[in-house]
C-alpha cells in the first residue's frame, strides 16, 4: 500500500487497493499494483509471473516513456526517487539501497529488514522489523549515515504502524502497542519536531470500535501543517468503523470530520463517509482534498473530510481488483490492474492509456 510517496512540498495522493488484471509478459499476466508520479518523475510497480514477482519501471517525462528500474541488478525492488535525485529502494530481501542520481545507479546501505520508507528533501526514515521487534532508522544526509531506535509496536499479522513526515523536522507515527491477547492493542500517536531524534506521545482520538487489531490508523502530515488521521476498526466489508480526524496544531488536538459507525453500536454518524467494499488506503492532497480507496472504487473529499463522494469518470469500472491512484496537481495517474496505466490531464474528466 502506501511507501516513500509523501513528499513535503509536492502534491501527491497515493491510494492502494488489492487485485487481478490482464496484459502479458513472458506468458504471465502483470498486475499493476502501484503508481507514484510527481513533477513528471515517478515509478510504476506491477506484479508479474506465476509467483507474483514485483517489477518496477521509472519515468522521467510524465509517463511518456518508462525504463526498467534495476537495483543491485534486479528489478523486483520497491523504490521511490525524489525530484532532487535522491532515492531509496527496499530490495526483496529487506536490504535498503540509495541513489543520488535519480535512480540511474544504486548503492547498498547497511540497513536491513526494511518494510516501509518515507523521505523528504535530504532526510529519510525507514521502518524495520525482525520477528516481533520493530525499529525506526533515520538519515539526515541523504542516506549516507543512519541512526536507529527501538519502537514498541504490536500487530496481529505484522507491525501495525504508519509514519509520515511533513518536512525534515515534523513527523508523526501512528500504531498499536503490543497486546497479549488477540484483541486490538492500544492505539498510539507519536509526534516529533526535530526529525525523529525525540518523540512526544499525543492523545489518540480514535473511538474504541475504530481501532482494529491488524493495522494502525492511516496518518499523513502535509507541509501546510494539517495532520490527517484515519481510524479503521475491525469488521466485514462496509461494516468496519471509519473515522477521519484532522489536527492543525501538531497533534495536540484533533477534530473528527466524519465517521461511519458499525451497525448497532449506537454511535452517531458524523459527516458523510463510506464506500463500497473494504477500506484499503487513504492519502491527502491538500488541507481540503483527500482520497480514500475501497474494494470497488475511490472516494474523494474537497471540504476537509466532512463529505465524501465516489469518483466518477474512471477509464474502467473497478471490480474489487488492485488499483492505485496518484495525483500531481491536475494530472492523475491510475494503475488499473490488467486494464493498464492511465493518465488524466484534467483532474479525471478524460483519460488516455499510457501502457
Amino acid at each position: 500500500m502506501t511507501g516513500l510517496r509523501r513528499l513535503a512540498r509536492l502534491v501527491l495522493a497515493t491510494v492502494a487497493v488489492a487485485a487481478s488484471l490482464g496484459g502479458s509478459q513472458a506468458g504471465a499476466d502483470p498486475f499493476f499494483a502501484d503508481v507514484s508520479v510527481v513533477d513528471g518523475l515517478g515509478t510504476v510497480a506491477f506484479d508479474v509471473g506465476p509467483r507474483g514477482g514485483r517489477d518496477q519501471r521509472i519515468t522521467r517525462d510524465g509517463g511518456r516513456t518508462f525504463q526498467r528500474l534495476k537495483v543491485g541488478g534486479r528489478s523486483d525492488a520497491t523504490a521511490t526517487v525524489l525530484s532532487n535525485g535522491l532515492g531509496y529502494a527496499e530490495a526483496s530481501n529487506g536490504r535498503l539501497w540509495r541513489t543520488a542520481d535519480g535512480g540511474r545507479t544504486w548503492k547498498p546501505t547497511a540497513v536491513r529488514d526494511v518494510f516501509h520508507i518515507t523521505a523528504t528533501s535530504t532526510s529519510a526514515w525507514a521502518l524495520r522489523a525482525r520477528g516481533r521487534r520493530t525499529w525506526l532508522t533515520r538519515s539526515e544526509d541523504g542516506g549516507r549515515t543512519w541512526h536507529t531506535r527501538r519502537l514498541r509496536v504490536g500487530g496481529f499479522e505484522g507491525p501495525a504502524v504508519d509514519i509520515s513526515f511533513a518536512d525534515a523536522a515534523d513527523g508523526v507515527i501512528a500504531g498499536l502497542r503490543p497486546s497479549r491477547s488477540s484483541a486490538a492493542g492500544k492505539a498510539f500517536v507519536l509526534v516529533t519536531r526535530d526529525g525523529g531524534r525525540s518523540w512526544t506521545e499525543r492523545r489518540q482520538p480514535c473511538s474504541g470500535d475504530a481501532v482494529g487489531h491488524k493495522r494502525s490508523s492511516d496518518v499523513q502530515w502535509l507541509a501546510s501543517g494539517t495532520l490527517w488521521l484515519v481510524c479503521v476498526g475491525s469488521g466485514g466489508a462496509g461494516a468496519e468503523a471509519l473515522e477521519v480526524h484532522t489536527s492543525v496544531d501538531g497533534g495536540r488536538t484533533f477534530v473528527m470530520r466524519s465517521r461511519a459507525p458499525l451497525p448497532g453500536v449506537g454511535a452517531p454518524a458524523v459527516g458523510r463517509l463510506g464506500g463500497p467494499g473494504h477500506f484499503f488506503a487513504f492519502s491527502a492532497v491538500t488541507d481540503r482534498r483527500a482520497f480514500m480507496s475501497f474494494g470497488y472504487g475511490f472516494t474523494a473529499t474537497s471540504d476537509g473530510g466532512r463529505r465524501w463522494r465516489m469518483l466518477r469518470h474512471l477509464p474502467r469500472p473497478l471490480d474489487g481488483g488492485v488499483s492505485a491512484l496518484s495525483v500531481d496537481g491536475k494530472d492523475r495517474y491510475l494503475a488499473l490492474a490488467g486494464n493498464g496505466l492511465w493518465k488524466s490531464p484534467d483532474a479525471g474528466a478524460h483519460w488516455h492509456r499510457l501502457r
